[in-house]
């Protein structure tokens, strides 16, 4: 009995064991799962993160292209405009009475404030969505970070500007000067003209009148220093994105043009049509799956032959405006070689 005892005793034990090593054994499984489907779930949220963050930086890559655009602009007409104000202070600097119908000519826009406006709408959102410091590369994060600094410290001219022309230039203009004569000139024309005539005769005696004059002088060159420091820093952004994102930023201007409709891979002979898209511009040429389109030709251009280039540089032959015809030479599966015209368009 005793013995019986010691084998009951000693089953159960092995029974306990085997249960705690099972227990162990389940609940470190399940541990590992739950951390693997974490691990899989922030490798997915980072993923999604990332991809936001590409398209992002794109379209801020085209934001800053196209306010350097409108900066360059921007930077002629103040040129255009400091010369006039440079030629009214010698007017009056040098008191040439018989000038005087210039010197009203040359003040025209006086009554404008300088101050260019820079909005960056797309940035403004990508730095509300605290993805900045998400960005993986660095330089494009140090960059970027200083855009915030940049945008008030452009807000703040702006505002110190417009509070000057509310306070001194404005009060003058109304006091001394007829409006109608000199305000936008874009609204010159439709202004009633009449009123009392300004003296110009005792403006260019007036030291008032020199200082609101080298007042807007001196915003002229501070606001065209300002849109040449913008231009650079801009200009910084835009090498970083385009060292990191080279690739996607060629397929993004290509998708904002018209197209084809098609997929290609590059072969020997050519580019090897893999989808032609049903009702696309190229399906609706008659072009086929299989073909290889080996030359391109522009309106009004000789044929190029493409079967060297690589793939960007034989897109960007064969997008182009919508509404535009391009002629591709393909040479067909059973081997004839065909001009076929193809009407780029939205492709979507």
């Amino acid at each position: 009995m005793a013995i019986l005892n010691k084998i009951n005793q000693s089953s159960s034990q092995k029974k306990k064991r085997f249960n705690i090593r099972y227990i162990l054994a389940e609940i470190f499984l399940i541990t590992a799962g739950i951390l693997i489907a974490l691990a899989i779930d922030n490798w997915n949220t980072d993923r999604a993160e990332q991809k936001m963050i590409k398209k992002y930086l794109i379209e801020m890559y085209k934001e800053y292209n196209n306010e350097i655009k409108r900066l360059q602009e921007s930077k002629n007409n103040l040129k255009l405009s400091t010369e006039r104000n440079a030629r009214a202070l010698n007017i009056i600097k040098n008191s040439q009475y018989d000038s005087i119908s210039v010197l009203e000519e040359l003040l025209i826009g006086i009554g404008n404030p300088v101050n260019v406006e820079n909005q960056f709408p797309i940035t403004k959102e990508f730095l509300d969505q605290n993805l900045l410091y998400k960005i993986k590369n660095e330089k494009i994060k140090n960059q970027i970070k200083n855009f915030s600094f940049y945008l008030g410290f452009n807000n703040k001219i702006n505002e110190f500007e417009t509070n000057q022309y509310i306070n001194t230039i404005e009060p003058f203009i109304k006091d001394n000067i007829n409006y109608s004569k000199i305000c936008c000139p874009n609204l010159k024309p439709f202004m009633i003209q009449g009123g009392l005539k300004t003296n110009f005769k005792s403006l260019m005696k007036n030291m008032e009148f020199w200082n609101i004059l080298s007042f807007k002088r001196e915003w002229l060159l501070l606001n065209s220093g300002v849109i040449d420091y913008t231009i650079y820093f801009l200009e910084t952004i835009i090498e970083e994105i385009d060292n990191e994102l080279l690739e996607e930023i060629k397929l993004a201007e290509m998708s904002d043009t018209g197209r084809l409709g098609i997929s290609t891979i590059k072969e020997v002979e050519g580019f090897k049509l893999t989808i032609i898209e049903s009702g696309g511009p190229a399906f609706k040429a008659g072009l086929k799956k299989g073909d290889l389109i080996i030359m391109v030709t522009q309106p009004d251009a000789d044929p190029v032959d493409i079967r060297e280039m690589d793939f960007f540089d034989a897109m960007k032959l064969i997008v182009g405006p919508i509404g535009t015809t391009v002629v591709l030479t393909v040479k067909r599966t059973d081997g004839t070689i065909e001009d076929v015209s193809v009407v780029r368009d939205v492709v979507k």
